[in-house]
């Protein structure tokens, strides 16, 4: 669900912002997302997995609107997919627990952390330094300067 709502999302405002190069890659970013899903879980047509692809199928509409019709039918539609079908995202499902946190040493990259959403600087500063492979390229010396950039990266120079 939390793919489905945030492509929903970019999708959106990537077509009122006419940048539709990246509308596109954000729907091939699903479709990617939804074939691991597949692969790890199996599919059962659940409410989930048809809101997943009916809204797949109408994001694709404005691109890609004949094959998208046909598949709307195949779904069991009667109407078109083209006339009063776009999907409305929930901001519920936007959020995330945890976060990625690039780690750079002088400027590399050595590690990306997963690290729960709401820790403070000091937690993350903490987990880059704690990381193995930063412990290798910093020899185990206090760093001169930590940069951190909240929910993003933290560049340590030695």
């Amino acid at each position: 669900m939390r793919l489905t709502h945030l492509t929903i999302k970019k999708v959106t405002r990537d077509i009122e912002d006419e940048k539709f190069n990246t509308a596109v890659a954000s729907m091939m970013e699903m479709v990617n997302g939804l074939y691991k899903i597949k692969e790890s879980h199996g599919i059962d047509m659940s409410d989930e997995w048809r809101f997943a692809l009916e809204s797949l199928i109408q994001i694709l509409a404005p691109f890609a609107p004949h094959i998208t019709e046909e598949l709307w039918h195949e779904m069991g539609h009667d109407d078109t997919v083209h006339v009063g079908h776009w999907p409305k995202w929930d901001e519920k499902y936007l959020k995330s627990s945890v976060m990625t946190i690039i780690v750079q040493v002088n400027g590399k990259l050595r590690a990306k952390l997963e690290l729960p959403s709401d820790m403070d600087k000091q937690g993350v500063e903490a987990a880059a330094l704690a990381d193995e492979n930063v412990q290798k390229f910093t020899n185990n010396k206090p760093p001169k300067k930590m940069v951190y950039v909240p929910g993003k990266l933290v560049n340590i120079v030695v």
